[in-house]
């Protein structure tokens, strides 16, 4: 605390975070979020004069990590996916060289479709 009784700017970051925080895990990464945020901090006086001058900026900006935020999760989503496409894909190669499974039931076990597994198949017989 300062000599005015209020926390310091680094303390008020904090509450501003843990309060972000606690408003992002009852709403997501929302618009609601960030109002209830700024709502709250104004509400508790907490970087009150700063986010009444800059409210503008600090939701741009907040909006934009959130953005940010999907995008990185979208794309390690997707490459998650395409990892487990591939090690499916070289499961079912596998299982095609043993000559014991049918199309359809490497197809079901490694969650390809038929035709990506007859895909394949001709894909190793072109290559013996």
């Amino acid at each position: 605390m300062d000599e005015t009784g209020k926390e310091d700017i680094i303390g008020q970051y904090i509450a501003f975070s843990k309060i972000y925080d606690e408003q992002r895990r009852l709403h997501g990464r929302t618009q609601k979020t960030i109002r209830e945020t700024l709502r709250i901090c104004s509400e508790r006086d907490i970087l009150r004069e700063y986010l009444r001058i800059c409210e503008k900026e600090v939701t741009s900006i907040m909006s934009f990590l959130f953005d940010k935020e999907t995008i990185y999760r979208n794309h390690d989503n997707a490459m998650k996916k395409e990892y487990k496409k591939q090690a499916n894909q070289e499961a079912a190669m596998k299982m095609l060289l043993k000559r014991k499974y049918s199309i359809e039931e490497i197809a079901d076990v490694q969650g390809l479709t038929v035709e990506e597994v007859r895909e394949l198949e001709a894909e190793l017989l072109q290559n013996a």
